[in-house]
């Protein structure tokens, strides 16, 4: 083999060699640490509880429902209460609606139950409940359970209440 391809041969291999060992420098390894905080978070969003006509001469009760969107952080533990609303004399077992532009009443009241026995309230003290639940991370939907009593005298319009709905977590 002619000395020139031996010399050339002899330094591709040189070259090679110092490559190599150049790119084996040496490493480092360290930890980094990722943290996140989720702090329990809820929100609520009532739908409206709508009578529609009440039959004044019916001795039955007029019964409907509503819902209550309740969203909380996975594993946050909630509950929603209401208070009695702004009608004259209101308590948890007798609420009322009071006619629009007037100061006659309609009684009802909101239950946690369909068979409207248990009273939705903002004191289990006083005899009444609440709703509660864990959240999920995902809307959880309550139903409220409305009724206004039949046989009630209140003269022909629009009644209205307001209820403050309260989620505690």
């Amino acid at each position: 083999m002619p000395t020139r391809v031996l010399c050339s041969l002899a330094l591709s291999a040189l070259v090679t060699a110092t490559l190599g060992q150049a790119a084996q420098a040496e490493t480092s390894t360290a930890n980094l640490q990722v943290t996140a905080t989720m702090p329990s978070g809820c929100y609520i969003q009532p739908a409206t509880i709508a009578f529609g006509s009440v039959d004044p001469d019916n001795s039955s009760p007029t019964d409907v429902t509503g819902t209550l969107d309740v969203n909380c952080t996975d594993g946050t533990p909630w509950a929603a209460t209401a208070n009695v609303g702004e009608g004259e004399g209101a308590s948890i077992f007798n609420r009322s609606m009071t006619r629009v532009n007037g100061e006659e009443q309609l009684t009802y009241n909101l239950y946690t139950n369909a068979a409207r026995t248990d009273f939705w309230s903002d004191d289990p003290e006083a005899g009444g409940l609440v709703f509660r639940g864990t959240g999920t991370g995902l809307v959880q939907t309550v139903t409220v359970y409305g009724r206004v009593g039949g046989n009630q005298s209140s003269p022909p319009g629009s009644y209205s209440d307001t209820i403050v709905v309260t989620l505690h977590y």
